[in-house]
């Protein structure tokens, strides 16, 4: 009986570990991110985020977004890192229409070889009333290849004290 819960528990508990440890891990995973939200207090502004993690990422260095407002054309805004490696921009008071915000992630080598490759929000679009049906719009990028070991680490373990499980179960008694 006690091997059967403790086999119950591994299947079970250990993938209900990984799920709850997940919002850290995704912190830790993080490479880049970008927000935009549609601020009202202090005042109602819009408000685009962000952070890097990653390579190339110093503090007080420039990063580059390219920004999309009602009623402009999208253009690009070079901004400074904090120290801890953030990025804030405030782009005024909100107007109707959609506003989406991109950032620049690797620079590429040969301008004729490779196409730039930008982090996107998807769009968040304010109705005459400066409302929207969310706050906030983001978007992440992950260090996939840290992710996937991390994850094939996790396979392995759970696969072993599975195995290792099924074998106490199955061991005759003494």
């Amino acid at each position: 009986m006690i091997k059967r819960i403790a086999l119950l528990a591994i299947l079970g508990l250990f993938p209900l570990g990984l799920l709850l440890s997940w919002p850290k891990a995704r912190d830790r995973f993080t490479t880049a991110e970008i927000a935009v939200a549609a601020v009202r207090q202090p005042r109602e502004e819009v408000l685009i985020t962000g952070s890097i993690k990653g390579p190339g990422a110093t503090p007080f260095s420039l990063q580059t977004l390219l920004i999309e407002e009602p009623g402009k054309e999208p253009y690009r805004r070079l901004v400074s890192l904090d120290a801890e490696n953030a990025i804030e921009l405030t782009l005024g008071k909100p107007m109707p229409g959609a506003y989406r915000a991109s950032l620049l992630r690797g620079k590429p080598e040969s301008s004729a070889l490779k196409a730039e490759r930008w982090l996107a929000t998807p769009p968040i679009t304010l109705d005459g009333a400066r409302a929207s049906s969310v706050d906030s719009v983001k978007a992440r990028e992950y260090d996939r290849p840290r992710l996937q070991i991390a994850a094939g680490v996790c396979a392995a373990v759970w696969a072993a004290l599975f195995v290792v499980c099924l074998r106490a179960w199955k061991a005759p008694v003494l």
